[in-house]
């Protein structure tokens, strides 16, 4: 079959250069020669011809695997839109086949940051999408922008310091909430700042959380009140310290 094609290939070349003959500057003499150079050019892209056919000329795959209906044969390795070939490779000088593209290179783990990963029970170990690791801190993080304006691996809490509740009557010393029996280690507050364009983003503090406290205040507008009990039914709040944004990286 492969031979065929071929034939078929060559045959239809001559019958190019004959018809374009009388339109040629140069005569027929000149464009054989650009023909033929053409053609030379194009059978020395190494396995021009097998990959425009399709390594499934054979039946039989790259690397020794076997094809399952004769790959590339429409296609298939080396077809133009196989994963053997690319459209611009070689267009001065015809299609060749390109090496397997390499396996993609694992994710490296810093010396704090460090990849985490999934695993199943048959062998999967793949790294998270967007979670990591710090070692110093032993938490999880992900990146975000930090209050510096620096993007850093900031903690993944559920707690979070905002302006509603203090720890104190005059609703100064803020305090961290979070549902209902989780026990954070730290709690990140947001701060929108405005953007050239005049949207919005946010930028996070980070807070290292304390103790518990059931006494808590709450603002509004200028008014400070010791909270209603009901809120302590669904929520928990800690004490909170700041942290330094450079604590993190």
């Amino acid at each position: 079959m492969m031979r065929r094609s071929i034939e078929w290939f060559l045959g239809s070349v001559l019958v190019y250069v004959f018809v374009a003959a009388c339109a040629a500057p140069g005569g027929i003499g000149d464009l054989v020669e650009k023909a033929t150079g053409g053609l030379k050019s194009m059978m020395e892209g190494t396995g021009a011809i097998a990959g425009a056919l399709g390594s499934g000329a054979s039946n039989q795959a790259p690397n020794g695997g076997k094809a399952e209906t004769g790959s590339g044969a429409t296609q298939g390795e080396g077809a133009n839109q196989g994963s053997g070939a690319t459209q611009g490779e070689g267009a001065s000088g015809g299609m060749s086949i390109m090496n397997p593209v390499p396996e993609a290179d694992a994710a490296e783990d810093g010396t704090r940051i460090v990849n985490l990963y999934r695993t199943t029970a048959d062998g999967l170990r793949a790294p998270e999408a967007f979670y990591f690791w710090d070692k110093e801190l032993e938490v999880r993080c992900y990146f975000q922008l930090a209050e510096d304006g620096k993007e850093r691996c900031l903690p993944v809490s559920s707690a979070s310091v905002g302006t509603s509740y203090f720890a104190d009557s005059g609703c100064s010393v803020p305090v961290s909430f979070v549902s209902k029996g989780i026990c954070p280690s730290y709690a990140v507050s947001p701060t929108a700042v405005a953007s050239c364009d005049s949207t919005s983003t946010y930028r996070y503090s980070t807070y290292e959380v304390g103790s518990k406290t059931t006494v808590v205040y709450s603002k509004s507008g200028d008014t400070c009140t010791e909270v209603n009990p009901a809120t302590l039914d669904s929520l928990d709040f800690y004490s909170v310290t700041k942290m330094d944004t450079t604590m993190w990286t």
